[in-house]
């Protein structure tokens, strides 16, 4: 309804009076006056699976249900039967003097929606469209039930290159952990001899990566620790469990300021991860210019390692709590925390206590490549979490 920039100009000081604190934006759109209104959507039916649906907008949409669905994923030709099927479709064409409108890109849109909501893991229904895709980013992983991991991080992901066309694909960024890497960067022996299903599944990928007709091409990617979100969960981004982890790490803050634990590991922000990630699909594929490594490249994501000690230290002062002289966590001192606090241990568990320097050399985070890191400390993590410097969590 605003027919003129009066009307606009008006508009816009009612928000601004509104929404005081608010800053107002406003943006030019596309004008689709002479067009015709089109709605593409797709849903996860608990009955029936994946399924994606085209209708005309306005009344046709809303009054007369003029609809059109199908099952998840579909072809070009399938989606434009589906627009023909619609009651309306002549209004596509360019009925009453209408300009027609492009079915073609239409279809394609359907296509498209339809790709996002239907179930990947069956590659067999995307074999058409993954023999053509140029780039891949592979962040998809299972733990917790063995065979479930065995399937999705082993079994899957040497589907899926098989599925690519070596003549068009140019990239493929495989996203592991850093967890099952040395301090060089090789394989660690004892993640697959202790390691979770989660790291034994990770640690034979990367050695059937390595083997790959396609190697050259991919990039495997080893987060350290992921911060994102906020602990109070009022982030749009997802909270890693390392940032909702802070809170009982305050929590027990009155305890381990008085230890001191001989241990370091990197750290990154989720927002890093994903700056890293777009330059890299962003930009040309190099073969691997990391020296030492084989023809996968391999990059640890990562900001300069911290110890246990640093990161105690840093929450005291970001908390206002005083940090007494501290007693060293020796080893039986370690076994004795562990017997009366309510912690379960595993294989992979003790291995990494025993270890207790996850570092690595070189890290790469986005510095490396020319940017600038989201969150390079942990103070500017905890800025970002939105931990409070006071008070209860």
């Amino acid at each position: 309804g605003l027919r003129d920039p009066a009307f606009l100009s008006s508009a816009v000081r009612d928000l601004a009076l509104a929404f005081p604190d608010s800053p107002i934006t406003v943006e030019c759109q596309l004008d689709t006056s002479e067009g015709v209104e089109v709605l593409v959507g797709g849903r996860v039916d608990p009955q029936m699976g994946p399924l994606v649906t085209v209708a005309l907008g306005g009344i046709f949409a809303e009054i007369l249900a003029d609809t059109a669905t199908a099952l998840a994923p579909v072809t070009r030709d399938h989606a434009r039967s589906m627009v023909d099927r619609l009651k309306g479709a002549a209004l596509l064409s360019g009925a009453r003097g209408r300009k027609p409108v492009d079915t073609d890109a239409l279809a394609d849109v359907i296509v498209a929606v339809s790709r996002k909501v239907s179930d990947l893991r069956e590659q067999q229904a995307h074999a058409d469209e993954l023999a053509t895709v140029t780039r891949v980013i592979h962040t998809a992983t299972a733990w917790g039930d063995p065979e479930r991991a065995q399937q999705v991080n082993v079994v899957a992901v040497k589907e899926l290159l098989g599925r690519l066309d070596p003549s068009k694909l140019e990239q493929v960024i495989y996203f592991s952990t850093a967890s099952i890497l040395n301090r060089a960067l090789q394989l660690l022996s004892e993640a697959e001899a202790y390691g979770t299903e989660y790291i034994q599944t990770k640690a034979i990928c990367l050695g059937q990566l390595e083997q790959h007709p396609l190697a050259g091409r991919c990039v495997a990617i080893f987060p350290t620790l992921v911060f994102g979100g906020r602990v109070d969960g009022t982030s749009p981004f997802p909270t890693s469990y390392l940032t909702a982890g802070l809170r009982d790490a305050c929590r027990y803050l009155w305890l381990a300021r008085c230890l001191r634990a001989d241990a370091s590991f990197h750290f990154i922000h989720a927002a890093d991860i994903a700056q890293v990630c777009c330059h890299l699909a962003l930009n040309p594929h190099q073969a691997n210019p990391e020296a030492g490594q084989g023809a996968v490249r391999r990059l640890v994501l990562g900001q300069p390692a911290v110890s246990v000690n640093q990161t105690v230290a840093e929450l005291c002062r970001w908390r206002g709590v005083w940090r007494p002289p501290g007693i060293p966590l020796w080893n039986w001192l370690i076994q004795l925390l562990i017997k009366i606090l309510p912690i379960e241990m595993n294989e992979w568990d003790r291995f990494s206590i025993r270890q207790r320097h996850f570092v690595h050399d070189p890290i790469s985070p986005p510095e490396r490549f020319g940017m600038t890191s989201h969150a390079a400390t942990l103070e500017a993590v905890f800025e970002d979490a939105g931990l409070p410097r006071r008070g209860a969590l």
